[in-house]
């Protein structure tokens, strides 16, 4: 969730906190982790299964909390 609403610490958070440290992304060693590159463009985070998966399980985690009360 924190990655889709630009919150993640990746892309410009790292570049400022951590300026020394790499930033590019290990799918080619030059884009910056931004959120857009790993939600539309990095083929070792969008794949359509992952995605898939990771958004069922969010809304499960969603629905325990909702009908536990």
């Amino acid at each position: 969730m924190r990655l889709i609403t630009n919150h993640a610490p990746i892309g410009e958070y790292r570049m400022r906190f951590f300026p020394n440290e790499a930033n590019s992304c290990t799918c080619n060693g030059l884009q910056s982790k931004m959120h857009h590159h790993i939600l539309q463009e990095c083929p070792l985070y969008n794949s359509y299964e992952q995605v898939e998966y990771i958004l069922s399980k969010f809304v499960s985690f969603l629905q325990s909390i909702l009908f536990s009360r």
